[in-house]
């Protein structure tokens, strides 16, 4: 009996030591969030929502809904990386007691946890935020924050019709259930309809991350400062100057109408923003200059060429059918934290949370540099309501797809928990097969056209310089002589 009690309270300390930690993990991030937020969103539009109380409070729920759900982006991004962490500290300290609190039901109920979240946030928070900013009120009632909330309503109750039958018309194509599998089993529409969210995220991360490869070299070295070989910072900054110089004068000395006046008070903006960059640039230490920038980018060649090499292996054990695709049954998740410890070591555990970090950053830069997501980029100070809606549901679907990706890949053996490890597509060989060989080819070629076309442009601006200096050579042996008089 006394036994039997004993348990019971270890049991019930462990589950309230996972809620607190849990807890204090959300309550971390949203805070992060809500700092990151308030540095995006519009200033000059919190002026206009706060003369109003109705609005006012619109535009707070709107707000704290998308903190939320950057939250929730962000835990899912850092799941695979805390899990991984995780299990190889309770490789290493197995008894210690200080460590104890990192088990695999914390694990477990993080995973459970975001995967409710990421539902919620999409199909439910996420839309009753853009319907509420955008509600003005029924027809025929009296105007008010009531009014904007029944219509908000009528649209959710829409939207969830349409996704249901959406959703209903997928399964029943994709399957070969009969319709009265869905009537009675209503509770299968929540994992099915992640499924395939889920598949659209990794599909958007087939397009953006191999674009993200090479878009990130161009990124890194417009923010690293470049030796003087490679760019002359001081003819820049002299150029930007006299541009702002110039248009400062023609604002000055005559009379332009407010369309035109604003444009050139937003270009002369650009042009201050810009000369103060350079001048940063330009007090940065040699030692910096020199060394900093061919430093960088080595490291960025290096991770991405053990990335392309992961992928490719990858490939080519799944072609030579080395590796299979492993479905994780729900008793299997805690054997597959903890009996999986002694497989890795600290540099193998590094790496892999360093490539899951860097896919994770190429996967942005290349989605924001895809042309339909390049004006929902955020801007600091100048981001609005909608485009924070916007980009929150956008990072949260691919910030849940990118576990998904990794293991796809074959980033990281961790396998995945959850829900996460039981989507419908997943096991399926000739689709996870075809993706590594699309993504493998995508991700060479962009590497091959990116590198092969600077080189090019550098031959050929060589080759041009190279030519003028001939022609002005051959013209000047052909002028004739000046015969000079004493």
């Amino acid at each position: 009996m006394e036994d039997d009690r004993e348990v019971r309270t270890r049991l019930f300390d462990s589950t309230v030591r996972d809620y607190v930690v849990s807890l204090l993990f959300f309550a971390i991030l949203y805070v992060l969030s809500y700092v990151i937020l308030c540095k995006l969103r519009k200033t000059s539009e919190i002026d206009e929502y706060y003369k109003d109380q109705e609005e006012k409070i619109v535009y707070k729920v709107t707000f704290w809904v998308c903190t939320f759900t950057l939250a929730t982006s962000v835990g899912a991004a850092l799941l695979l990386p805390f899990s991984i962490v995780s299990r190889e500290i309770l490789r290493l300290y197995v008894d210690s007691y200080y460590w104890q609190w990192l088990n695999a039901s914390l694990v477990h109920g993080l995973w459970n946890g975001i995967f409710i979240f990421t539902n919620v946030s999409l199909f439910l928070f996420i839309p009753f935020a853009y319907f509420f900013s955008e509600s003005i009120g029924l027809s025929g009632n009296s105007k008010g924050l009531k009014s904007r909330i029944m219509e908000t309503a009528l649209r959710l109750l829409l939207f969830a019709i349409i996704v249901i039958g959406f959703v209903a018309m997928l399964f029943l194509f994709f399957t070969s259930r009969s319709p009265a599998f869905l009537l009675v089993n209503t509770m299968y529409y929540l994992p099915f309809l992640y499924s395939c969210i889920s598949f659209f995220g990794v599909l958007l991360l087939l397009v953006s991350t191999p674009l993200g490869f090479a878009r990130l070299f161009t990124v890194l070295g417009s923010l690293i400062v470049k030796p003087k070989i490679l760019r002359d910072i001081d003819d820049e900054l002299e150029v930007v100057r006299c541009e702002e110089e110039l248009l400062t004068r023609k604002m000055e000395e005559t009379a332009w109408s407010n369309g035109t006046l604003h444009e050139m008070k937003l270009k002369l903006e650009e042009y201050h923003s810009k000369r103060l960059r350079l001048e940063k640039k330009i007090r940065a230490s040699p030692l910096r200059r020199n060394l900093g920038y061919p430093v960088a980018m080595l490291l960025l060649f290096l991770l991405t060429v053990i990335c392309a090499l992961v992928v490719l292996f990858n490939t080519f054990r799944l072609v030579t059918g080395l590796k299979e695709i492993q479905t994780v049954t729900k008793t299997d998740i805690l054997l597959s934290i903890s009996g999986h410890l002694s497989s890795l070591r600290v540099i193998e555990v590094t790496l892999e949370i360093v490539l899951f970090l860097y896919l994770m950053l190429t996967s942005l830069v290349g989605f924001y540099s895809l042309p339909p997501f390049k004006k929902l980029f955020p801007r600091y100070g100048d981001t609005t309501v909608t485009q924070l809606i916007a980009n929150c549901a956008l990072v949260l679907i691919l910030s849940s797809a990118l576990p998904v990706l990794s293991s796809i890949l074959g980033i990281t053996n961790f396998s995945l928990v959850g829900e996460f490890g039981h989507l419908h597509w997943l096991g399926h060989f000739g689709l996870v097969l075809v993706y590594n060989v699309v993504f493998a080819t995508a991700m060479v070629t962009s590497l091959v056209n990116k590198f092969s076309t600077s080189i090019l442009y550098e031959l050929y601006s060589h080759l041009r310089t190279l030519c003028h200096r001939r022609r002005r050579g051959s013209a000047m042996n052909t002028r004739p002589d000046v015969v000079k008089f004493e």
